[in-house]
C-alpha cells in the first residue's frame, strides 16, 4: 500500500516538454513518412500486389509504426488546452510544435534490448513513435505555449491569438 506522501509526490511530478522545432524536426518527419511508405509497400506485396487498397495499406502501416494519440480540447476565455493520454512516453521523448492553426506532436520512445552482457555496446532499438498533427479550432499565439506531462497526461496550454481590435488597443496602451 502506498503512503500518502508517495501519492503526493507522484501527483506533483511534472515534466516540461520541448516546444518548437529542433534542428532534425523536418528530417524526422521525412524519415517517418519513408518508414510508413516502405511498410505500406511491404503490406501491398504481402497481399499479392493487389491494386486499389493503397489507403488501407497506408493506414495499416501507420497503425503498426505509430502509437495512437487521441486528445481533447478545453477552451477557456483566453486560452486553449489540448490534453492527451501519453502512456510510457516522457518529456525527453517528445517535441511539441505550435503554429497559429496547427499543433504537431512528435515523439520517439525507444526501448533498448541488449544482446549478451548489458555493458556491451551491441543493442537493438525497438519502439513506436508518435506523429500527430492536430488542426486547432481557433488561432493561437505560437509564442505563448507550454507543454507538460503529469500523471501520464500530456497537456499543451496555448494562449488564443488576440483579435485585431485587441492588438490595436494593446499597442495604443503601450
Amino acid at each position: 500500500m502506498m503512503t500518502s506522501a508517495v501519492l503526493q509526490n507522484q501527483e506533483i511530478h511534472k515534466e516540461t516538454v520541448h516546444i518548437g522545432r529542433r534542428k532534425d524536426f523536418g528530417k524526422r518527419i521525412c524519415e517517418l513518412n519513408e518508414s510508413i511508405s516502405r511498410r505500406a509497400y511491404e503490406i501491398f506485396e504481402r497481399k499479392g500486389k493487389t491494386h486499389g487498397h493503397d489507403i488501407e495499406d497506408w493506414f495499416e502501416a501507420q497503425a503498426e509504426l505509430l502509437a495512437p494519440l487521441h486528445g481533447d480540447f478545453v477552451e477557456e476565455e483566453f486560452s486553449l488546452k489540448w490534453r492527451a493520454e501519453i502512456d510510457d512516453f516522457h518529456a525527453k521523448d517528445l517535441e511539441v510544435h505550435v503554429e497559429p492553426h496547427r499543433l504537431v506532436v512528435l515523439g520517439r520512445k525507444v526501448a533498448d534490448k541488449f544482446h549478451g552482457h548489458p555493458a556491451s555496446a551491441i543493442h537493438e532499438s525497438q519502439g513506436k513513435e508518435i506523429y500527430r498533427v492536430v488542426d486547432l479550432p481557433m488561432e493561437v499565439d505560437p509564442f505563448m505555449v507550454t507543454a507538460n506531462i503529469q500523471n501520464g497526461m500530456l497537456e499543451v496550454f496555448m494562449l488564443k491569438a488576440a483579435n485585431p481590435r485587441e492588438r490595436m488597443w494593446r499597442a495604443a496602451a503601450a
